[in-house]
Protein backbone atom coordinates (compact mmCIF):
# COMPACT_ATOMS: atom_id res chain seq x y z
CA UNK A 1 0.00 0.00 0.00
CA UNK A 2 3.03 2.38 0.86
CA UNK A 3 4.25 2.02 -3.05
CA UNK A 4 1.48 4.14 -3.94
CA UNK A 5 1.41 6.39 -1.57
CA UNK A 6 -1.09 5.21 1.10
CA UNK A 7 0.27 5.44 4.38
CA UNK A 8 -0.45 2.05 6.23
CA UNK A 9 0.75 0.63 10.06
CA UNK A 10 -0.10 -2.50 11.41
CA UNK A 11 -0.19 -2.81 15.54
CA UNK A 12 -0.20 -5.63 17.51
CA UNK A 13 -4.02 -6.83 19.19
CA UNK A 14 -2.69 -9.65 21.24
CA UNK A 15 -2.29 -13.28 20.80
CA UNK A 16 -4.34 -16.17 19.15
CA UNK A 17 -5.27 -19.34 20.33
CA UNK A 18 -1.66 -20.92 19.52
CA UNK A 19 0.07 -18.30 21.47
CA UNK A 20 1.20 -16.23 18.29
CA UNK A 21 1.33 -12.65 17.62
CA UNK A 22 -1.22 -11.01 15.63
CA UNK A 23 -2.51 -7.61 14.92
CA UNK A 24 -4.57 -4.94 12.93
CA UNK A 25 -3.07 -3.13 9.72
CA UNK A 26 -4.42 -0.11 9.26
CA UNK A 27 -4.19 1.85 5.73
CA UNK A 28 -5.21 5.23 5.23
CA UNK A 29 -5.39 7.83 1.92
CA UNK A 30 -3.10 9.32 -0.01
CA UNK A 31 -0.79 11.88 2.64
CA UNK A 32 -3.30 10.83 5.76
CA UNK A 33 0.09 10.05 7.63
CA UNK A 34 -1.58 11.87 10.62
CA UNK A 35 -4.67 10.53 10.53
CA UNK A 36 -3.27 6.85 10.41
CA UNK A 37 -0.79 7.64 13.01
CA UNK A 38 -4.12 8.98 14.96
CA UNK A 39 -6.26 6.07 14.33
CA UNK A 40 -3.89 3.36 14.95
CA UNK A 41 -2.69 5.34 18.83
CA UNK A 42 -6.73 5.69 19.68
CA UNK A 43 -6.76 1.45 19.02
CA UNK A 44 -3.70 1.12 20.87
CA UNK A 45 -5.01 3.10 24.20
CA UNK A 46 -8.44 1.54 23.96
CA UNK A 47 -7.05 -2.16 24.46
CA UNK A 48 -4.30 -0.90 26.56
CA UNK A 49 -5.79 -2.25 29.83
CA UNK A 50 -7.31 -5.52 28.29
CA UNK A 51 -4.75 -8.32 28.65
CA UNK A 52 -6.23 -10.29 25.86
CA UNK A 53 -5.94 -7.42 22.95
CA UNK A 54 -3.29 -5.51 24.52
CA UNK A 55 0.79 -5.29 23.15
CA UNK A 56 2.05 -8.58 23.69
CA UNK A 57 5.08 -8.38 25.67
CA UNK A 58 7.68 -10.89 24.12
CA UNK A 59 9.33 -13.44 26.33
CA UNK A 60 12.94 -12.08 25.86
CA UNK A 61 14.48 -15.53 27.59
CA UNK A 62 12.13 -17.94 25.51
CA UNK A 63 13.61 -16.04 22.22
CA UNK A 64 17.32 -16.15 23.56
CA UNK A 65 16.80 -19.35 23.85
CA UNK A 66 15.31 -20.77 20.51
CA UNK A 67 17.31 -21.90 17.93
CA UNK A 68 18.02 -19.99 14.99
CA UNK A 69 15.56 -20.31 12.43
CA UNK A 70 18.06 -21.98 9.58
CA UNK A 71 18.08 -25.00 12.01
CA UNK A 72 14.54 -25.41 11.64
CA UNK A 73 13.37 -28.69 8.89
CA UNK A 74 13.09 -27.50 5.57
CA UNK A 75 14.96 -24.38 5.44
CA UNK A 76 16.02 -23.01 2.12
CA UNK A 77 14.04 -25.85 0.66
CA UNK A 78 10.49 -26.00 -1.13
CA UNK A 79 9.43 -28.91 0.77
Amino acid sequence: MTLPGHPAISIPLGLDEAGLPFGLQIVGPRGGDAIVLSVAASIEAAFANDPDMCRPVPDLARLAAAPPLSAAPGFLTWE
